[in-house]
């Protein structure tokens, strides 16, 4: 039997008779150009609001769009974090709740604290935050499989140079793994 994916049926459920009109929401913008990272990232902890921190960043990083952007709440997080990614930065969470984020150098001394704060979080939440460069981890639960196989055959086809890390956390009916969303 096949059944259709979550999103799908919650689409075809809701009648259209509770559409509601809302205001768009206002984007974020990035002018073609030449940017300091620092000041892109104050502008988009601004717009998000959100606690975006800076300190370990070093030197005077500089971003060059070609084309300019205009950006929904997602798309800001996103390019935000892939953008501080060129520069070897990688955004951790200090208190993922209150969101009070913290920019980590990828290969600095600080680089395990990238797996020690990985936030833990639902399914649902970590497809939100596709084309993130920001680490979290997912627990998978298993309905037909035994979790230690699935851990086991997927560290084989997983590369060497891979940042995901999969295990079992003690119960054959789950995966737990930890990762880079995108």
């Amino acid at each position: 039997m096949r059944t259709l994916p979550l999103w799908i049926v919650a689409l075809v459920a809701v009648p259209a008779a509770q559409e509601t009109t809302r205001a768009p929401e206002a984007q974020f913008a990035l002018a073609a150009g030449e940017h300091d990272l620092r000041t892109v990232i104050a502008a988009a902890a601004s717009y998000l609001g959100r606690n975006l921190l800076v300190d370990a960043i070093q030197g005077d990083p500089k971003v060059t769009l070609q084309i300019g952007q205009k950006l929904d709440r997602d798309g800001c997080f996103a390019v935000v974090t892939q953008l501080a990614w060129t520069h070897g930065l990688v955004l951790v969470p200090l208190d993922y709740e209150r969101g009070i984020w913290e920019f980590v150098p990828y290969q600095g001394p600080r680089r395990d604290e990238l797996r020690s704060r990985a936030p833990l979080l639902p399914l649902d939440e970590v497809r939100k935050l596709a084309g993130t460069r920001i680490m979290v981890m997912a627990v998978i639960q298993l309905q037909h499989l035994r979790g230690s196989a699935v851990a086991q055959t997927l560290r084989m086809i997983s590369t060497s140079q891979s940042t995901l890390e999969i295990g079992t956390a003690g119960a054959e009916t789950s995966i737990v793994v930890r990762g880079f969303v995108d």
